[in-house]
């Protein structure tokens, strides 16, 4: 009886070794943040493990801790986090229930929502509210995907700073005092598509940045320009950002060129 007992249970372990890592890999690769005031309770920093049932409090502590690594994923409940989060590894970070239910607001007028200094980020669902110098700002960095948030009332709802091959796309960038998309410092090879910059100072510009395609954005009641374009590449007479099937009402196009 004991010798017919004993391929069952070698058969046994080999199944639990092969199928449950796999799935605690999976679980691992994904935290949860709970902020406060989005009626669901909240959760701890101090004694939390990031998981759906024991979610952590603050998103800047979710991307610090050591066990959140390249290419994990952050999601964060419904709720309102007053922090400026500095994102330095490799993550997607999306809200659980989309931009009307997760707002991260700057604590004062020098922070920033959201400063991603890492390339292949993900920003995804957020309402990001002032006061405060940006909304999300993109400092040197590559591939990283900007989508479907509601930036307001910074002075920049999403800024590029000498940073290349980025999606900023179906976002909302209304009310902020400067600039709803800001695509400065030699910025290149970003596609900026399906945004609506309503009722900034100027809606979207593309400053010194060239190879960019700008397409498909609704720029509507800004105080001054809807889309700017100001060039001081000397290689070329043109400005070699592309503009596309875009609908403005009111100031539409201001475009400067440095020429040879």
């Amino acid at each position: 009886m004991k010798t017919r007992l004993v391929p069952i249970l070698i058969a046994a372990i080999i199944l639990c070794l092969f199928s449950f890592p796999t799935m605690s890999k999976v679980e691992a690769n994904t935290w949860y943040v709970n902020p406060p005031e989005g009626g669901d309770g909240q959760g701890s920093d101090a004694t939390g493990d990031g998981s759906l049932g024991n979610p952590w409090l603050t998103i800047q502590h979710a991307i610090d801790n050591a066990s959140v690594q390249n290419g994990h994923t952050i999601i964060v409940m419904n709720g309102t986090a007053q922090e400026q989060i500095t994102v330095n590894k490799q993550l997607t970070i999306n809200s659980q229930n989309g931009a009307n239910n997760t707002t991260v607001q700057t604590p004062t007028s020098s922070n920033s929502a959201f400063i991603v200094t890492a390339n292949y980020v993900t920003i995804t669902g957020f309402t990001t509210v002032g006061p405060g110098n940006y909304g999300i700002l993109l400092n040197s960095v590559e591939s990283c995907n900007i989508l479907n948030n509601t930036c307001t009332n910074s002075s920049y709802g999403i800024s590029l700073n000498s940073s290349n091959n980025n999606t900023i796309s179906n976002n909302i960038c209304n009310s902020n005092s400067s600039f709803g998309i800001d695509c400065v410092g030699s910025s290149s090879n970003n596609t900026i598509s399906n945004n609506t910059c309503n009722s900034n100072s100027s809606g979207l510009r593309s400053n010194s940045s060239n190879i960019n395609n700008i397409s498909n954005n609704t720029v509507n009641s800004n105080d001054y320009d809807g889309i700017q374009l100001s060039s001081q590449d000397n290689r070329s007479e043109e400005h070699t950002s592309e503009l596309q099937s875009h609908s403005f009402i009111s100031y539409a196009v201001f475009c400067l060129k440095k020429k040879n």
